[in-house]
């Protein structure tokens, strides 16, 4: 799947989350998630990983109480 920046920024919109993520396996993808933070008025981080699996370490190591640093 290949997102465009105007899906995200949708989906970022419509989302009622105090935190949102993105973790992305491709470069073109981290490119195109950085653009969204841009263009909400949320605070969006992506965090990019080489695969899925870092994706899920990512998401299990998620505390939200700690900020995205």
């Amino acid at each position: 799947m290949n997102p465009s920046t105007a899906d995200l920024v949708e989906a970022v919109r419509r989302d009622r989350l105090r935190i949102r993520w993105c973790s992305c396996e491709q470069q073109e993808h981290s490119t195109v998630a950085e653009q969204v933070d841009a263009l909400v008025d949320q605070t969006v981080t992506v965090v990019p990983t080489n695969s899925i699996v870092e994706g899920f370490a990512a998401l299990l190591e998620y505390d939200p109480d700690a900020t995205a640093a």
